[in-house]
Protein backbone atom coordinates (compact mmCIF):
# COMPACT_ATOMS: atom_id res chain seq x y z
CA UNK A 1 0.00 0.00 0.00
CA UNK A 2 2.94 2.48 1.21
CA UNK A 3 4.71 1.56 -2.52
CA UNK A 4 1.02 2.49 -4.44
CA UNK A 5 1.86 6.31 -2.48
CA UNK A 6 5.08 6.05 -3.90
CA UNK A 7 6.43 5.65 -0.77
CA UNK A 8 9.42 3.56 -0.64
CA UNK A 9 9.28 0.01 1.70
CA UNK A 10 10.70 -3.08 2.11
CA UNK A 11 10.19 -6.27 3.75
CA UNK A 12 12.16 -7.27 6.53
CA UNK A 13 12.69 -10.84 8.42
CA UNK A 14 14.61 -12.19 11.69
CA UNK A 15 14.09 -13.64 14.94
CA UNK A 16 13.48 -12.99 18.24
CA UNK A 17 16.01 -13.85 20.72
CA UNK A 18 14.38 -14.99 23.94
CA UNK A 19 14.35 -12.64 26.85
CA UNK A 20 15.57 -13.16 30.02
CA UNK A 21 18.04 -16.13 28.58
CA UNK A 22 21.38 -16.77 27.34
CA UNK A 23 20.82 -20.47 25.56
CA UNK A 24 17.34 -21.40 24.59
CA UNK A 25 15.31 -22.56 21.44
CA UNK A 26 14.24 -20.24 18.86
CA UNK A 27 10.61 -20.65 18.42
CA UNK A 28 11.13 -19.20 14.74
CA UNK A 29 10.99 -16.27 12.62
CA UNK A 30 9.48 -12.95 12.12
CA UNK A 31 8.46 -10.76 9.43
CA UNK A 32 7.49 -6.97 9.34
CA UNK A 33 7.99 -4.11 7.25
CA UNK A 34 9.39 -1.44 7.05
CA UNK A 35 9.27 2.39 5.12
CA UNK A 36 11.79 5.02 4.15
CA UNK A 37 10.82 8.66 5.81
CA UNK A 38 13.20 11.42 4.24
CA UNK A 39 15.65 13.26 6.53
CA UNK A 40 14.64 10.12 8.82
CA UNK A 41 15.09 6.89 6.88
CA UNK A 42 14.37 3.36 7.91
CA UNK A 43 11.32 2.92 10.12
CA UNK A 44 9.86 -0.46 11.47
CA UNK A 45 6.33 -1.32 11.90
CA UNK A 46 5.36 -4.39 12.74
CA UNK A 47 1.45 -4.69 13.24
CA UNK A 48 1.48 -8.30 14.39
CA UNK A 49 3.36 -7.61 17.72
CA UNK A 50 1.13 -4.15 18.14
CA UNK A 51 -2.00 -7.05 17.65
CA UNK A 52 -0.45 -9.21 19.90
CA UNK A 53 0.40 -6.59 22.53
CA UNK A 54 -2.34 -3.23 22.57
CA UNK A 55 -0.29 -2.19 25.39
CA UNK A 56 2.70 -1.48 22.98
CA UNK A 57 1.17 -0.60 19.76
CA UNK A 58 2.47 3.02 19.26
CA UNK A 59 5.57 1.27 19.90
CA UNK A 60 5.94 -1.49 17.09
CA UNK A 61 4.86 1.48 14.99
CA UNK A 62 8.61 3.00 14.57
CA UNK A 63 10.36 0.22 16.47
CA UNK A 64 11.02 -3.46 17.37
CA UNK A 65 12.13 -4.84 20.42
CA UNK A 66 15.45 -4.39 21.70
CA UNK A 67 15.58 -9.07 21.58
CA UNK A 68 15.07 -8.87 17.51
CA UNK A 69 17.83 -9.62 15.00
CA UNK A 70 17.39 -8.91 11.58
CA UNK A 71 18.57 -11.42 8.82
CA UNK A 72 21.02 -9.41 6.30
CA UNK A 73 19.20 -7.96 3.08
CA UNK A 74 18.85 -10.86 0.87
CA UNK A 75 18.28 -13.64 3.36
CA UNK A 76 15.33 -15.91 3.25
CA UNK A 77 13.71 -17.54 5.95
CA UNK A 78 15.16 -20.98 4.58
CA UNK A 79 18.91 -19.67 4.59
CA UNK A 80 18.45 -17.67 7.95
CA UNK A 81 17.11 -20.56 9.94
CA UNK A 82 19.61 -23.46 8.29
CA UNK A 83 22.20 -20.91 9.20
CA UNK A 84 20.61 -20.74 12.97
CA UNK A 85 20.40 -24.75 13.38
CA UNK A 86 23.98 -24.91 11.72
CA UNK A 87 25.39 -22.52 14.62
Amino acid sequence: MLRAEGIPARFDIGFPLPENKDKGDIAGYHCWAEFFAPKIGWIPADISEAWKAKQKEDYFFGSVDANRCSSPPGATSHSLLNKMARS
